[in-house]
């Protein structure tokens, strides 16, 4: 699949942050905000050197709130200081076991989940050696300004807490976490 998707001239793209290894101190919410603006900025980054534009499709939650949260974090990235005009339109949320292409990301990012938990704690994950084995050479071919960043080097931390300086809204659901966007389309 990930040679087919170059052979096409597409790319897989995702960004993530290693979770903390302290559950108390994670903060679900914030860390996919935080990652959602990354990846919105990365996105806006390599379609404005390609003069393209690009949409977000995100699994539908259920959730009003966190729904309307991704929206208004969403506006402030397209229209804020530092406008992301190569974003169409705020993500829109389907239903993924209706699409075929969103069954085929969801199937992606269980092995991006794979490959990132080996690379950052491999000892932890030594079982899961045969994504890196397997797919590691592939996905990196195959991605684009992709990657997780590592909680040793503390920028998830300083990421995730950026959200709250940003938020004027609290999010008060407990959901564990936003799918990451994963389609850009020229």
């Amino acid at each position: 699949m990930l040679n087919k998707i170059r052979s096409i001239g597409g790319y897989v793209f995702y960004v993530g942050m290693e979770k903390s290894a302290d559950p108390t101190s994670h903060k679900p919410n914030n860390m996919s905000f935080a990652v959602l603006k990354e990846a919105i900025r990365r996105l806006d980054q390599f379609c404005s050197e390609e003069d393209a534009g690009f949409l977000v499709f995100l699994d539908h939650r259920p959730e009003r709130v966190l729904r309307e949260a991704v929206v208004e974090v969403t506006q402030r990235e397209m229209y804020g200081p530092h406008s992301k005009w190569t974003l169409l339109e705020a993500p829109t949320q389907v239903e993924s076991h209706l699409y075929q292409t969103m069954q085929c990301a969801d199937w992606i990012c269980g092995l991006i989940g794979r490959l990132e938990a080996h690379r950052c704690r491999q000892e932890e994950f030594e079982d899961m050696e045969w994504s890196e084995r397997y797919f590691g050479q592939r996905m990196k071919m195959s991605s684009v300004r992709s990657g997780v960043r590592k909680q040793d080097n503390m920028v998830s931390d300083k990421m995730a807490d950026e959200v709250d300086a940003d938020q004027e809204f609290e999010v008060q659901v407990e959901s564990s976490d936003l799918p990451t966007p994963v389609k850009c389309v020229p």
